[in-house]
């Protein structure tokens, strides 16, 4: 499993998010942010569905809370991303466990 940075590929920091998540979902890529909100605003939530993204929300109380999450729940993340059609939206909260976030109305 590779890990990819968006700066390394070259995504401009000001490039809108629903414009990346068309890249991304095109590639196959699994998401993984403490941007808690593509789920909330109609062109990102639509980006997701449309290009079949992985996404999964971390704690956003800062890169290292953030960083001890991947290390405590990444063979998780890859089992739910494996097995798993896209598109889904996963919250790690309460409990350390993922919740699911609807996508659809």
């Amino acid at each position: 499993m590779k890990v990819k940075w968006h700066q390394e590929q070259g995504f401009a920091h000001n490039m809108p998010d629903d414009e990346w998540l068309e890249i991304v979902g095109k590639r196959g890529w699994v998401v993984v942010t403490q941007d808690r909100k593509f789920h909330m605003i109609e062109a990102e939530k639509m980006a997701v569905i449309q290009h079949k993204v992985k996404c999964f929300y971390l704690p956003s109380n800062g890169r290292w809370e953030a960083l001890c999450s991947i290390i405590q729940k990444h063979k998780k993340m890859i089992e739910l991303s494996v097995t798993l059609d896209a598109p889904f939206i996963f919250e790690l909260k309460g409990r350390n466990r993922f919740y699911n976030i609807k996508l659809d109305d």
